[in-house]
């Protein structure tokens, strides 16, 4: 072949090069959206404690509602696109599902002896504690008093907020004596007093500890029924008891 053939020839053209389809990530706005959410929701009980978590846990599977609408407009608005999806995005939305399921779960329980219910409980026993104060406060010789109520099983925060004192299934009065008594009657005359500034409170016939102690022994007075308050005679209701010297 001459050089004029070889010259002739037609060497072939380069072809073009294909384009790059398009990554379009799948998972991100719903994991985004659920992180807002999630964010305002705690802010939320932080600033309020009476926030109720209940509902927003309950409504976790719509997370599953979320990436499957997000799947579908991907599918049908960026056809000419590579859908990749953001399995980290979807496990942190499987993972707050999963939470979300369990302090559903917990919520009841939570009603039942949580922080809120203690607070309520120890509001309450405030509350008393001030009515308490009061009808003790002409009282001579108390030395130091304590009161704890203890409510009905299986009620909310709500319910003993709303029923106040009665909810209350049992309480007890705590009064410590000072002074000098030299024997019994001294004792019961002295806790007197007391036990009739308590007859009428809030919280009725509350078992009553009234107890006085110094180095040589103790006098210590029990009310602990409804039947024991309605009895005049105190003294049946004394214990007492003297230590022992160590010399």
């Amino acid at each position: 072949m001459s050089e004029q053939d070889v010259s002739n020839v037609v060497s072939p053209e380069p072809s073009a090069p294909v384009p790059a389809r398009p990554v379009r990530r799948v998972g991100t706005t719903t994991m985004g959206i659920v992180l807002i959410v999630a964010g305002i929701a705690v802010t939320a009980g932080l600033l309020n404690p009476d926030w109720d978590f209940s509902l927003l846990c309950k409504l976790s599977p719509l997370i599953l509602v979320a990436l499957g609408i997000e799947v579908l407009i991907a599918s049908f608005t960026a056809k000419q696109a590579k859908l990749k999806y953001d399995f980290l995005s979807m496990l942190v939305c499987a993972f707050l599902i999963l939470v979300s399921l369990c302090g559903a779960a917990a919520s009841p329980l939570l009603q039942y002896c949580g922080p809120n219910y203690q607070r309520v409980v120890s509001e309450l026993e405030d509350e008393w504690y001030d009515e308490l104060f009061q009808k003790l406060s002409d009282v001579d010789n108390i030395q130091n008093f304590s009161c704890w109520l203890y409510m009905d099983e299986w009620m909310t925060a709500n319910q003993v907020r709303q029923e106040g004192f009665d909810a209350v299934n049992s309480a007890h009065v705590y009064v410590e004596l000072s002074g000098e008594y030299t024997d019994e009657q001294t004792f019961v005359d002295a806790c007197q007093p007391v036990v009739e500034a308590l007859r009428d409170t809030s919280v009725q016939t509350p078992s009553l500890e009234i107890r006085w102690e110094n180095e040589n022994g103790f006098y210590y007075l029990e009310l602990d029924s409804p039947y024991a308050w309605q009895q005049a005679d105190l003294a049946q209701y004394v214990n007492s008891g003297l230590y022992e010297s160590m010399g």
